[in-house]
């Protein structure tokens, strides 16, 4: 899976502590009849998402890539995170060569600073937040014997923390926009695998999370799936 992050970089961003910028993304133009900045559905715009603003974690590939130029598509606005600034580039300039407009943001998920950050310069850089999808992962087989303290930290802080810390700091502007939350799972969280302890460890957590997530409504303007 994308291994992502959040820190701001590029557009006038800043960069959290504890954070080497991968790469120097880019912003795409703005283009005319394209969603953000108050165009799209009822403004004009086109597509079932013109006039949102999705954040998608691990954007610059994989489903990351595929929800991000999916969403940009279907008229949404993409705050694109991951912690690969070269990657994240490459796909703005297919947004914008597909005529929609993509922002990003560089750096760790698993800090939790870097998740704050990468929020809020989403909604500042436009104005809301509607949709946050957290796609970021990573996975990789061993035996339970042979897991190391690093790589069961690797695995839940990018897996799990990640997908926490996310949440947590996008629910309010959520809340504001009756937006959702859409956390990316696994079989291996319902059933397991062999030789993916830890990698069903964190699934299943995210599957529990958000379960437990959309039975609290986190009020009844957010909703949350997996």
């Amino acid at each position: 899976g994308a291994l992502a992050g959040g820190v701001p970089w590029g557009g006038g961003g800043r960069r959290a502590r504890g954070v080497r910028p991968v790469g120097g993304a880019v912003e795409a133009p703005r283009v005319a009849g394209s969603a953000g900045w108050g165009e799209g559905r009822g403004d004009g715009g086109v597509g079932g998402f013109g006039g949102r603003v999705a954040r998608p974690a691990g954007a610059a590939s994989g489903i990351g890539r595929a929800t991000a130029l999916g969403l940009a598509a279907d008229g949404a606005t993409i705050a694109g995170f991951d912690r690969d600034g070269d990657g994240l580039a490459a796909v703005v300039r297919e947004v914008a060569d597909a005529g929609g407009r993509m922002t990003t943001t560089v750096g760790d998920v698993s800090i939790r600073e870097s998740c704050v950050a990468a929020v809020e310069e989403a909604v500042e850089a436009h104005g809301r937040l509607d949709v946050l999808a957290n796609i970021a992962g990573v996975c990789w087989s061993e035996h339970v014997a042979d897991t190391t303290e690093e790589s069961w930290g690797r695995m839940l802080g990018i897996n799990l923390s990640g997908v926490f810390w996310c949440c947590q700091v996008a629910i309010p502007h959520l809340i504001a926009t009756n937006g959702n939350i859409v956390n990316i799972a696994s079989n291996a969280g319902l059933m397991g695998q062999a030789y993916t302890v830890a990698y069903s460890t964190t699934k299943g957590a995210v599957v529990n999370m958000t379960r437990r997530s959309e039975e609290r409504r986190v009020g009844k303007e957010c909703r949350s799936r997996w």
